[in-house]
C-alpha cells in the first residue's frame, strides 16, 4: 500500500506499525492520518452475489395492503396428480391437502387490476435471492416467462400446507 503525504505529496509504503492511526513521512516529518481507501459497504450490498439453484425464485416480498398475500387471489392451483392422465389436478384452495405438491396457480385477474388501479402496478414488490426488491414488472423483465406473484403465492401456500403454526 503506497500512502501519500498530505503537507509534501511524497509517496511512502505502508509503515511498519500498521496499528498505529498516523504514520509520519519520511521526507518532511509531517505526521499524517492512516487511512484505508473507500471499499464497498458489504453490509449493505453483500459480500457475494448468489447465483445458484433457485437464484431465479423468490424468496418473498411485502405490499402496500396491509393482510395482502398474493394466494390470496388464486383461482386455482395445479397440483401434481401422477395417477391422472393429464398428470395435474385443478383444486381450489380449500380442496388443498398437505400431500398436494403445487406446481401452478392461476390468479384472478380482474383482482389484481382493481389491486393496481387502487394502489399502482407497484403494490406488491418481490424480494429475489440476492435481496433485491422488484416490482411485478422489473421482476418479469428480469426473469421472462415467470410469474413472480404466482411464484411467491405457491411458495406461501406451500409453507401453509406444510404446518409450522401458519394458518388460512
Amino acid at each position: 500500500m503506497i500512502l501519500i503525504c498530505t503537507k509534501c505529496n511524497e509517496s511512502s509504503d505502508i509503515p511498519d506499525c500498521v496499528t498505529c492511526t498516523t504514520w509520519t513521512c519520511p521526507k518532511c516529518g509531517n505526521v499524517n492520518a492512516l487511512t484505508t481507501p473507500p471499499t464497498e459497504d458489504w453490509l449493505e450490498t453483500g459480500i457475494c452475489t448468489y447465483n445458484g439453484p433457485g437464484s431465479d425464485l423468490p424468496t418473498g416480498g411485502y405490499s402496500k395492503i396491509p393482510g395482502w398475500y398474493p394466494e390470496k387471489v388464486a383461482k386455482t392451483w395445479i397440483v401434481m396428480d401422477a395417477e391422472s392422465e393429464e398428470g395435474i389436478a385443478i383444486k381450489k384452495t380449500k380442496e388443498l391437502v398437505a400431500d398436494d405438491i403445487i406446481i401452478g396457480v392461476t390468479m384472478n385477474l380482474k383482482t389484481l387490476a382493481y389491486i393496481a388501479s387502487t394502489y399502482g402496478r407497484d403494490f406488491y414488490k418481490i424480494k429475489d435471492a440476492n435481496d433485491n426488491e422488484m416490482t411485478l414488472d422489473q421482476w418479469a423483465e428480469k426473469y421472462p416467462g415467470t410469474n413472480g406473484l404466482g411464484l411467491v403465492a405457491i411458495r406461501n401456500m406451500r409453507r401453509k400446507l406444510g404446518g409450522g403454526g401458519i394458518k388460512f
